[in-house]
């Protein structure tokens, strides 16, 4: 054994089992303008001094000035970094708001058999 490393106790320990992960909520997003942005607007007065502000306190306000001036983009990025984006939702519809038409191109069985093949392309080689 390398003299650096150190032997563990490795009794009592359980393995994860399949499909589950040790982490499952991941590493927690870093998002330091948002969370500057959102302490500062969180106060009713700001602790800090505009001009004295560094990095990324510096920025919330240079974009919280902005939007006070009325500056629709910086207004709109205060909201989406707070607030999260809005959603757009998309809806496609057939004629009159009903399914979409389609046709598959021969018979059931036909159509079933061309997916086998493609599927069996697809196997990886061993």
């Amino acid at each position: 054994m390398p003299a650096n490393k150190q032997k563990r106790n490795t009794s009592g320990l359980i393995p994860f089992r399949p499909g589950q992960s040790g982490n499952p909520g991941g590493r927690p997003k870093k998002l330091p303008i948002t969370d500057a942005l959102r302490r500062i607007l969180s106060r009713r007065i700001p602790a800090k001094d505009p001009r004295t502000a560094i990095g990324e306190d510096l920025v919330a306000f240079a974009l919280i000035r902005k939007a006070v001036k009325g500056d629709l983009r910086a207004i709109a990025e205060i909201a989406d970094r707070t607030e999260g984006k809005a959603t757009e939702r998309h809806e496609w519809s057939g004629p009159d708001g009903g399914p979409i038409p389609f046709e598959l191109p021969g018979t059931r069985e036909e159509v079933e058999r061309r997916i086998q093949e493609l599927l069996a392309k697809g196997k990886p080689r061993k």
